[in-house]
């Protein structure tokens, strides 16, 4: 990702935006996410004049800071977005760039998490953690609380799927950058130690020594190692 911006990006998307109406359109008919295309209109000027020029504004259709007020009146996001004719790609858009919508949308939400579920959090999810980031970090990332992607493990198989493959990459992660610190000897340890422990307790952990004298229990000695499952003296 050169420069830290987003990848797939085309510069012929600025021409071509021109015939849609909405950031969903747009998004669909290329094959991905709003989220994909809200990340282009942050790291692309061009792309963000191209699309304000293509629909009155960079976010798709007008954002109003009256639909603050105007969403706690509905039960549900997609009954918000058909009474104010926008899709429901412009309202997640909307949340991700403007702070007081987010936070108006909350009572809505904490009723139900599951309103603001998107099927390419299954896809996101994989590339965001596989380098090295948390559950916790994905979440502030897309801008809901832990407790809410912990709801969706409960109720979207697929997404509790996407979640387990997205962990395993983060531990991938993490273990190559203590290849490269054994190989290297640079880097930090101690952090090292802490995302391992953090992300796999079952496989790194401490170990430590005890022996048994009467009744009395007295530590030996205390290690702080890490030791991976299978290891001589190590019982899963």
């Amino acid at each position: 990702m050169p420069g830290g911006r987003p990848l797939l990006y085309r510069p012929g998307y600025c021409e071509a935006v021109a015939g849609f109406r909405t950031i969903a359109d747009f998004a669909r008919h290329i094959g991905v996410s709003v989220c994909t295309v809200s990340r282009w209109i942050r790291a692309y000027p061009e792309f963000a004049a191209a699309m304000t020029a293509a629909t009155g504004h960079p976010s798709g259709p007008l954002y109003r800071e009256a639909y603050c007020e105007a969403v706690a009146g509905f039960p549900t996001l997609t009954g918000f977005a058909r009474h104010i004719g926008v899709s429901r790609g412009a309202l997640y858009l909307w949340i991700r760039l403007y702070p007081q919508f987010a936070e108006a949308t909350k009572t809505m939400t904490r009723q139900h998490p599951n309103l603001l579920y998107r099927d390419e959090y299954c896809d996101e999810i994989v590339d965001f953690l596989k380098d090295g980031h948390s559950l916790a970090a994905f979440a502030g990332h897309i801008g809901v609380g832990r407790e809410t992607l912990y709801e969706w493990m409960k109720t979207r198989p697929e997404f509790a799927d996407a979640v387990k493959r997205a962990q395993a990459k983060s531990i991938l992660w993490w273990e190559r950058r203590l290849l490269e610190l054994a190989q290297s000897g640079q880097g930090s340890a101690a952090a090292i130690t802490f995302g391992l422990k953090n992300r796999a307790p079952g496989e790194w952990r401490d170990k430590v020594h005890a022996e048994v004298s009467g009744t009395v229990e007295r530590i030996h000695r205390i290690e702080r190692v890490i030791v991976r499952p299978g290891d001589l003296g190590v019982i899963e």
